[in-house]
């Protein structure tokens, strides 16, 4: 499984500065399976020592097994953040 790329995100208004709230669509690669988009919700938070927590909810079901997904998105999220492509 890849994480090919997150389109259409758009961030939802937060009434918490430290919380970030965006909503967008995934393409999967799915190991020879082809490709799928799948919506999905996440959340980016500071946490009190400076580090950010990422949290991503699947907004619908798919024939993987979600743990690998939910980490490799992170991941990917994590890297749209530090490089500055969230805003």
């Amino acid at each position: 499984m890849k994480v090919i790329g997150i389109r259409d995100i758009q961030r939802k208004e937060a009434a918490i500065e430290y919380r970030r709230m965006y909503t967008g669509t995934a393409t999967l690669s799915l190991n020879g399976a082809g490709s799928i988009d799948v919506p999905i919700e996440f959340t980016l938070e500071h946490t009190a020592l400076g580090s950010i927590d990422i949290s991503v909810n699947l907004l619908r079901e798919i024939e993987y097994p979600v743990l690998p997904v939910i980490n490799d998105l992170k991941e990917y999220i994590h890297r749209l953040s530090t490089t500055g492509q969230l805003s």
